[in-house]
Formats: structure tokens, C-alpha cells, sequence
């Protein structure tokens, strides 16, 4: 959770451009690691589960926008 709270400490002048933290369900990111990016009107969002290829497609839909 500190490491949450630095990165947006560290973003603090471009954090208020972004909408989206999107993650995976690593066992890592905790409700409480989300509700840092949360408070910070982050809208959070997790990858869907046993999805391995998810991974590939992020970057091409990204591209896209």
C-alpha cells in the first residue's frame, strides 16, 4: 500500500489525466492497494481471470484509441 501511495505522490501533477488503473488479480494488488488509486477518483479495474492471452491483446486495443 506504501508503494501505491508513492507512485501517486510521485504522479501527482499527472494523475488528474488519467481515468484508468487497470491491473490483474495478483494476489499483490489488494483492496487496499486499489482504494489509494480509488480515492484519487481512478476508476480501478482488474483483468478478467485465467485470461493469459488478455495480455497480448492490451497493447493492439490500446493503439487503437
Amino acid at each position: 500500500m506504501q508503494q501505491a501511495r508513492n507512485l501517486v505522490m510521485n504522479l501527482r501533477n499527472r494523475i488528474a489525466g488519467l481515468r484508468l488503473l487497470i491491473h490483474d488479480r495478483n494476489p499483490f494488488f489488494t483492496t487496499a492497494f486499489s482504494a489509494v488509486f480509488t480515492a484519487e477518483e481512478l476508476q480501478v479495474i482488474t483483468t478478467l481471470p485465467r485470461a493469459p492471452r488478455m495480455n497480448a491483446t492490451w497493447p493492439g486495443w490500446f493503439r487503437s484509441i
